[in-house]
């Protein structure tokens, strides 16, 4: 592997690993800290990570060219990280355990910019960190001291004469780190460490065959949402994994590597969107796979806590009359997928479907509820209606002009893109993103997939999820556009007459999608509430990397809007059939 790669591999475990009790590390935290992490035993996640599906995926000869392409394009990493030159691996190799707590995550951020630029933080943060022996710990604590700057006369001192030093920045709580045999505590500001045996262990997770991954108790890490939020937290709970749920709603947490496949468990508090969607158990029945679908994530629904959460009272009795008319006539289901179909650049093909019990009363409340959304968002948005299939199909379009304030590096116009549709179809209430894939969605209605997805005892939640699947058809989708983009140039080039004029695809010498897909088996999730505290548990081949690749789906996963390649759909007022989208 490359020396990149490997710096990587040596400072990532250094930060999200572990296998001891957990709880040692997190008892010796203050109690009231917004947030605690704790990475137990780095060594055995170093050693078990090599089975994991990245590890396997990395260790692919077919994926060397590519490391070392990286490698050269990222050349000195220490150097990119702002870090001085010492030998960091080594040093990171000596860490046992470490663990972390603070107001907030990203206080822990500004600590490791602190560390990484010399900017100073401005809240009060812990890290404590368990070497391998004295001696480490020594070698660790200079070389933090080296790396922020401290005086040399006080890291000159460490060993025999002193076991810490101070870091005092303007405009910023001073930093200290102080050394007890083979433990540094490295804090800011006021935070400072229980004494050991002060207080119970904080951890609820018992003993573990696997390796414990991490272990957190969080408060929600930004504020809490009511109504639709908070509904669209409890969808992001299934269908965007832990690492999504930990943020959002707090907790307690543990990810346990076993094998190839990392299992996180939390409990977090009950709120009314968690009663609405997965408070009740889905049944003993297993659910039938959508047909070419990557993603599935099916609550049980309960129609009445859905209007709770929502909090009607405050609306006027003209909107809180056509959404309890809708509300009446939902099953007790609801289910969120994304098709396989995926294009670069393309709006995300997500879609919600909820059994209806009354089609015509869910029609009846459908078109009330657009007319209240049109009168709410005149001058904002426009709701339009045409029918597809003899079936409605309302389409919800921003006005000219408006802009969404999201600062993201999008090469798209989101406002343009995302076009929610809605319609009442074949004994369902649709919803998806644009008009385009919801007559799709209206097109395969009655279509299953193979196989299904087993229901845990007493869950309202189930789930399957290819996620490296989204992964590898976005990647795919760049490769092809990269090759329509240099097929013209090249044929423009030999037309030229100029002898080895034609261009090389970089992109030609990477791996195939296949070998993406051929590691990383689909993630499952489940979820029950008890008492007052959901139960939550995830298996999947991602662990906290995850994290790192979610902003890239995000992007490749979104193309302009309109047909899928091979599909035709006439302009506006023409009266000849769409014999490809199936319009006769």
């Amino acid at each position: 592997m490359t020396s990149s790669a490997l710096l990587l591999a040596a400072l990532a475990p250094a930060l999200l690993g572990g296998s001891r009790p957990a709880g040692d590390h997190l008892a010796l935290h203050p109690e009231d800290a917004a947030f605690t992490l704790s990475v137990p035993d780095v060594p055995a996640l170093v050693e078990a990570y090599g089975g994991t599906a990245w590890g396997a995926l990395l260790a692919e000869p077919e994926l060397q060219p590519l490391l070392e392409m990286l490698d050269g394009l990222t050349g000195d990493l220490t150097g990119n990280l702002g870090l001085l030159d010492l030998p960091w691996m080594e040093l990171m190799g000596q860490v046992q355990a470490v663990s972390m707590s603070g107001p907030s995550l990203g206080a822990a951020f500004e600590l490791f910019s602190a560390m990484q630029e010399g900017a100073p933080p401005k809240a009060d943060v812990l890290m404590l960190m368990d070497a391998t022996s004295d001696e480490a710990a020594v070698s660790l604590q200079r070389a933090m001291g080296q790396q922020l700057g401290v005086e040399a006369s006080q890291l000159d001192a460490l060993g025999a004469a002193s076991a810490s030093w101070t870091l005092a920045m303007p405009g910023a709580p001073a930093m200290r780190c102080e050394r007890s045999g083979s433990r540094l505590e490295l804090a800011l500001g006021e935070a400072r460490s229980v004494a050991e045996g002060a207080r119970s262990s904080a951890s609820r997770f018992g003993a573990t065959a696997g390796v414990v991954v991490m272990e957190a108790r969080l408060e929600p890490q930004w504020e809490a949402a009511a109504g639709v939020g908070d509904l669209l937290q409890t969808l992001g709970e299934g269908f965007m994994g832990p690492w999504f749920t930990m943020a959002s709603r707090g907790g307690d947490w543990r990810v346990v590597l076993e094998g190839d496949r990392f299992m996180t468990d939390g409990w977090f508090p009950v709120t009314p969107g968690a009663r609405a969607l997965g408070g009740r158990p889905l049944g003993e029945a297993p659910i039938a796979r959508l047909e070419e679908t990557s993603v599935q994530v099916t609550y049980s629904l309960q129609a009445a806590e859905l209007e709770r959460s929502l909090g009607l009272e405050g609306a006027s009795e003209q909107d809180a009359a056509a959404v309890r008319s809708l509300l009446g006539s939902l099953g007790d289901r609801a289910t969120l997928s994304m098709s396989n179909k995926i294009s670069v650049l393309s709006a995300p093909p997500l879609l919600m479907t909820i059994p209806v019990q009354d089609e015509e009363a869910a029609r009846t409340g459908l078109e009330a509820l657009m007319g209240v959304l049109e009168a709410q968002l005149a001058g904002a948005a426009t709701v339009t209606n045409k029918p597809y299939r003899k079936s409605p199909l309302y389409t919800l379009e921003a006005a000219e002009g408006i802009e969404l304030d999201l600062d993201l590096p999008l090469p798209i116009d989101l406002v343009g893109l995302l076009k929610p549709s809605f319609s009442v179809a074949g004994g369902a209430l649709l919803v998806s993103t644009n008009a385009s894939q919801l007559k799709r969605a209206i097109r395969s209605q009655g279509e299953e997939g193979e196989g299904v997805i087993a229901v845990q005892d007493g869950s309202g939640l189930a789930t399957e999820e290819d996620w490296m699947g989204v992964l590898a058809a976005a990647y795919d989708g760049v490769l092809a556009l990269v090759g329509g983009f240099m097929a013209p140039m090249n044929s423009a080039l030999e037309d030229s007459g100029m002898e080895g004029a034609a261009l090389d695809n970089p992109l030609d010498a990477l791996p195939s999608s296949d070998l993406l897909r051929k590691h990383f088996r689909p993630a499952s999730r489940w979820r029950r509430i008890e008492g007052d505290l959901v139960r939550y548990h995830s298996e999947s081949s991602f662990g906290p990397e995850f994290l790192a690749v979610i902003p890239m789906l995000a992007v490749g996963v979104m193309k302009p809007s309109g047909p899928a390649p091979g599909e035709f759909e006439l302009e506006e007022g023409s009266s000849l059939p769409n014999a490809e989208a199936g319009d006769y």
